[in-house]
């Protein structure tokens, strides 16, 4: 007897767990079957069955995995489950959630809902979140047409649990159509009813030629092992997930070049979440678990989490795969390095929700850092975007303090208005990235990350923002911003830094030109406030000379160089500005360091 058993089924504690009836061991060795028992991935025979409800281990394990599936869903909407071969116990542990329409079938069982062939389903196309196939498919005269029609039958965004007795022993599936007799099955695929027998290879292979998404979440990275011990549950256990994935545009990009796994997130559901969270990671093993719990531990709890392993070569991706069976979680494994920007791009496009929320991978978010947000956003519908400020943690998330790195309090930035914002980011960025909150319908508008910023994608983000919209900062931080060994002091790029730096800012310079009016411009630039001609076409002279005359921003010589010379190449623009300025050539040379000819 097991003192410390818990069966998840009826709750009960201490009572232990029954060994597999002896039934099976004494037939098999009967008919000759040359494998042992211990051989199966999943069963557990010295601990099978609960001694007061009867359920076996895999009726544990199914309960314990949807335990926490069902944790985390919306409890206001209802979802729809269908179980093949419906087993009394579970079954009745399913339907005990309210939010849960549940229905069964089966070909034989007089107690099922619908007698049904699973090969031709009687339901209509995307009708079910979840799915349960358990020990179906060694029984059917043809697997993968049988899981076509799970996928159909599942809704985008849903799941089907499909079990079979896996033998590890195996290489391939074994199938031997002679073998008819209930004798010959017996020895042939270890039951009498049975017509195959799946290799762990050969099952992946029905469920992924089925048509559907294959996920495996094995029981020791639900729980540990003294846990799945005391639920009854073989350690080698695996649940096989097959899912529907929802078509999306990021969806379509996919090229062999470029693979990746997807692996949980929530069943479709008639509403969509308020806050989408993405999460970009790459090679933070040490700082991603601190960094997702943050958000998971959020008091505003309206959200889904995308995490995408960027091609991590450190243990990432297996770190984050303990998340995969949190329905409030979908996670992305790139096979290959893509950059910070698509990674913010691609969980953008696969969000769903009213607002994004972008957090780096080794930072951390204060508890109420979404709630406090969220409601500011709803309260405020003329803002686009809201910000914090930031405070700083080390390697082991301790506290330091302003003087301890380069950044100091930087991000700690009075309100402006758009004007002023631009003119502010026409010298620096002192917004924090992961304390954002931004409105979905801005990325529509503006589009996504530019990807040819590697050093400042989201600096360019809100220029482009800040040229249509108002922002707002937060007084309170929100965010716990990582300075990691060897940051701390590092306020001075290398030459190829300071190289990308410089281009980068020519680039950014360049959205200024947008500028629609010179009312607008000069609301940006009040030192060219005395300027007072409304002619738009004016707009790039002006800048270009805001840059060389009065050095407003010394890494943005080159553009106002390159702005000045096209400009001046125009016999129009040249009559323009002289007409108006006096400005002619020689003024041109001699501002950008040229020498007139005589």
């Amino acid at each position: 007897m097991q003192s410390n058993s818990c069966c998840p089924v009826c709750r009960m504690n201490g009572y232990g767990f029954q060994p597999l009836p002896s039934y099976y061991a004494d037939n098999l060795r009967a008919h000759g079957w040359p494998h042992g028992l211990d051989n199966f991935e999943t069963l557990n025979v010295a601990a099978y069955t609960c001694p007061n409800c009867l359920s076996n281990d895999r009726d544990r394990l199914y309960t314990l995995f949807l335990e926490r599936v069902f944790s985390h869903l919306d409890k206001t909407q209802t979802y729809t489950f269908l179980e093949f071969a419906p087993a009394a116990l579970f079954s009745r542990w399913v339907k005990s959630h309210p939010f849960i329409s549940y229905r069964s079938c089966d070909l034989y069982m007089p107690e099922a809902d619908d007698k049904a062939d699973i090969h031709a389903l009687p339901y209509a196309d995307n009708t079910y979140d979840f799915i349960l196939c358990s020990h179906i498919l060694e029984h059917v005269e043809d697997p993968v047409k049988a899981v076509s029609e799970l996928r159909r039958v599942l809704k985008p965004g849903g799941f089907a649990i499909i079990m079979a007795p896996i033998l590890l022993s195996i290489d391939k599936t074994y199938e031997n159509p002679a073998a008819v007799t209930p004798a010959d099955r017996w020895r042939h695929f270890g039951q009498d009813d049975h017509v195959r027998i799946f290799s762990k290879s050969g099952f992946r292979d029905t469920l992924t030629r089925g048509g559907v998404t294959l996920s495996e979440y094995p029981i020791l990275e639900m729980v540990s092992e003294e846990q799945a011990a005391a639920y009854g549950i073989n350690k080698r256990s695996v649940i096989y997930l097959g899912m529907k994935e929802v078509v999306s545009a990021a969806a379509t990009t996919s090229t062999p070049e470029h693979k990746t796994e997807v692996l949980g997130g929530v069943p479709a559901t008639s509403t969509r979440p308020k806050v989408s969270v993405v999460i970009p990671a790459y090679n933070h093993e040490k700082y991603v678990v601190e960094a997702v719990e943050s958000v998971l531990g959020q008091s505003y709890q309206d959200f889904e989490l995308l995490i995408m392993d960027d091609g991590s070569t450190d243990a990432t991706p297996q770190v984050l795969r303990r998340y995969a069976g949190n329905p409030k979680v979908k996670l992305f494994l790139f096979e290959k390095n893509r950059g910070a920007a698509y990674s913010h791009n691609h969980g953008i496009v696969e969000s769903r929700g009213e607002y994004i929320a972008l957090l780096n991978s080794d930072d951390v978010w204060e508890p109420n850092k979404l709630a406090e947000q969220v409601a500011f956003l709803d309260a405020h519908p003329q803002i686009a975007a809201v910000f914090t400020p930031a405070s700083f943690i080390g390697e082991q998330s301790q506290p330091l303090a302003d003087h301890q790195h380069h950044l100091g309090r930087i991000f700690d930035q009075p309100n402006r208005t758009r004007h002023e914002w631009l003119r502010f980011f026409f010298v620096r960025n002192a917004l924090c990235h992961p304390s954002s909150l931004v409105r979905r319908e801005c990325y529509e508008e503006l589009g996504l990350y530019d990807p040819r910023f590697g050093n400042l994608p989201d600096y360019e983000m809100w220029i482009r923002l800040c040229l249509k919209h108002e922002i707002h900062v937060m007084p309170k931080p929100l965010v716990r911003f990582r300075i990691r060994d060897g940051e701390a002091q590092a306020s001075a790029p290398s030459s190829a830094g300071s190289h990308r730096w410089r281009l980068e800012h020519k680039q950014l310079a360049k959205h200024y030109l947008a500028i629609p009016s010179i009312a607008d411009f000069n609301l940006i630039f009040p030192e060219n406030a005395g300027n007072r001609f409304d002619d738009a076409r004016l707009i790039p002279f002006y800048l270009a000379d805001l840059i060389l005359s009065q050095n407003v921003n010394p890494h943005t010589r080159d553009f106002a160089f390159e702005t000045l010379y096209d400009f001046m190449a125009s016999d129009e623009n040249r009559s323009l500005v002289e007409s108006i300025h006096g400005f002619q050539m020689k003024n041109f040379l001699n501002l950008t360091g040229g020498k007139p000819a005589n």
